[in-house]
């Protein structure tokens, strides 16, 4: 069907969002900056837990993504009393638990519209503001606002261009 081309756009895509975001972080050092979100991940774990009754609902997916989550939770506990800020993490903690969840959207798109990928878009949205957090007051705020935007238009574009075929019985995989 389209599986190359649809394989060439997402790579294009990726590859052009992630190098906007290279130029932004060699202006903030994702390592060194603290952004706060101890009540952002408290919040995500009440989130993903299942609903009563949905659990046979639930794919592989979520369950992944909360071990992202309880790894965040955990990091900021062994954080604390090491001299950084209460209820902060890295701004790369936070890059990296977002990106992990980011492919798992990515392959909930393609799984058959996995039923998780609400969910994964809850967390991913809620890493996107803390990450966006750590860019107010500075010069790359509007950068950071407008790539997070162009990934929303990703995940967007990917479900669009998918649907169809899923929804006429075309195999993931296939697509």
């Amino acid at each position: 069907f389209v599986q190359p081309e649809l394989k060439l756009w997402r790579t294009n895509d990726y590859n052009q969002l992630a190098n906007e975001q290279l130029v932004i972080d060699r202006a903030i050092n994702p390592a060194t900056t603290r952004v706060p979100v101890g009540k952002t991940v408290t919040d995500l774990i009440d989130q993903i837990a299942a609903i009563p009754g949905t659990e046979k609902q639930q794919s592989l997916l979520l369950p992944k993504a909360e071990n992202y989550i309880n790894a965040l939770m955990d990091d900021i506990i062994n954080q604390n009393g090491k001299g950084y800020p209460a209820d902060t993490l890295s701004l790369s903690a936070i890059k990296h638990a977002k990106s992990n969840i980011g492919d798992l959207i990515d392959d909930g798109i393609l799984g058959n519209q996995d039923t998780s990928v609400r969910h994964l878009k809850l967390i991913y949205g809620a890493l996107s503001e803390a990450e966006k957090r750590a860019y107010i007051g500075t010069p790359f705020a509007a950068d950071v606002q407008a790539l997070h935007a162009r990934w929303s238009e990703h995940f967007q574009s990917l479900e669009n261009i998918v649907k169809p075929y899923i929804e006429n019985g075309v195999d993931s995989d296939k697509v």
